[in-house]
């Protein structure tokens, strides 16, 4: 049993970095960046997307929403 927890654990390790990579390259590309370049801090990304309209502002809860859809084809 220990060694499947194991192999599960690998692979959700494995899931998380192949997803943050291709969040990552998505973000460069939609920022117009080259893939060897670090992505902006959080709060430039933040403003950048509120810039671009990919804000969703939600009345009931008087808080900003942001939502970025990752394609990897």
């Amino acid at each position: 049993m220990i060694q499947y927890k194991e192999k599960l654990d690998a692979r959700i390790r494995n899931l998380q970095k192949e997803a943050s990579k291709g969040l990552n390259k998505y973000l460069k590309l939609l920022l117009g960046l080259d893939e060897s370049i670090n992505k902006p801090r959080t709060d430039e990304l933040i403003k950048f997307l509120k810039e671009k309209g990919y804000g969703i502002k939600d009345n009931s809860k008087q808080e900003t929403i942001y939502t970025c859809s990752v394609n990897n084809s």
